[in-house]
This record gives structure tokens, C-alpha cells and sequence, in this order.
């Protein structure tokens, strides 16, 4: 992995982010998901990038339930 990481790779492990506070499996995965879709440039509109400070009042961002 370093090796690759030293060629321009990003290493992008699929682990849950507890600090999102996800409620179900599906928010965890959302989350994985949106994070890697994000290093691909394309917005889901699940995370919000670390480096953007949040807006005023903005709520904080969360999967919607899935209905079904």
C-alpha cells in the first residue's frame, strides 16, 4: 500500500465513520459509499467534504430512510 500510495494511489478502506453518528447499517454504508463517489469528483449529497467548513445553521447531513 505505500508503494502504491507513493505512485499517486488512494487508499480508500471501507470503514464505518462512527463520528457521523450513523443510526442503521444502510446510513453507515451511504456514508462509505458517498466518500468514495466523492473521491471520484460526483456529489451524492450524503457527506459533505472535510475541508468545507459547514454552513450557519446548516443541519448536519444524514441518509434519508429507505421506505419499502
Amino acid at each position: 500500500m505505500a508503494a502504491l500510495s507513493e505512485m499517486g494511489a488512494v487508499i480508500a478502506p471501507p470503514v464505518p465513520a462512527f463520528y457521523a453518528k450513523p443510526q442503521t447499517i444502510a446510513e453507515m454504508v451511504d456514508q462509505t459509499l458517498g466518500r468514495i463517489l466523492d473521491l471520484f469528483g460526483l456529489d451524492a449529497g450524503t457527506v459533505r467534504r472535510w475541508a468545507r467548513p459547514a454552513e450557519a445553521g446548516a443541519r448536519p447531513l444524514r441518509a434519508k430512510p429507505r421506505r419499502g
